[in-house]
């Protein structure tokens, strides 16, 4: 039993032949000649650029997941908005205050 193929459409087109494409595609973009030092010695290097990871650092590297009520995870993510703090900083001074460390709130 054969299958008469003429009739059904080509999902994908043909390729494009080899010598058709973008211009310059094929070649590799050259480079600009290496800089030449300055009359004093060497060049001077660019700032090294900052991103927003390397300004946020806390010294926090360690996870702690609990399960907590719905109402208590609203209270603490808005003390966090409220006082323009980090859920990390929320609990921190939450669990000094309940240890009687109180020294971190004066400084505050």
């Amino acid at each position: 039993m054969a299958i008469d193929a003429s009739k059904l459409k080509r999902r994908l087109p043909s390729p494009p032949p080899m010598d058709e494409g973008a211009p310059g595609i094929e070649r590799q973009p050259e480079l600009p000649p290496p800089a030449e030092p300055s009359a004093a010695g060497l060049a001077l290097a660019p700032p090294p650029v900052l991103d927003g990871r390397s300004l946020r650092a806390t010294g926090r590297v360690h996870q702690l997941n609990v399960k907590v009520t719905a109402e208590t995870k609203a209270s603490i993510l808005k003390l966090a908005e409220e006082r323009g703090l980090l859920v990390a900083e929320v609990i921190e001074q939450a669990v000094e205050a309940l240890s009687g460390k109180n020294s971190r709130k004066a400084a505050l």
